[in-house]
């Protein structure tokens, strides 16, 4: 018996002569798989660390995704005066 929340799938891999032509039966985990991509995006491309995120990670990866500042041209102003 499986635990959720992992899912059965059944699919072939590779050709039908590495298996036999039998069915192979997969066993994923697509929740954990999710945060885990999260994780990776929040990580490598915003640069964020992910080390203490252990719950709520959509949470975290939503609440990221609206702070996010747009990347845009800015003009940069320097002056000699503090005004």
């Amino acid at each position: 018996m499986i635990e959720p929340p992992f899912t059965e799938a059944y699919g072939r891999v590779g050709s039908q002569y590495a298996t036999g032509g039998r069915p192979v039966k997969f066993i994923m985990d697509f929740k954990a798989d999710w945060h885990e991509i999260l994780k990776e995006i929040m990580r490598n491309e915003w640069g964020m660390d992910t080390k203490g995120l252990t719950t709520d990670i959509p949470v975290h990866y939503f609440n990221a995704i609206q702070r996010r500042i747009t990347a845009r041209r800015r003009t940069l102003l320097i002056s000699d005066t503090f005004q």
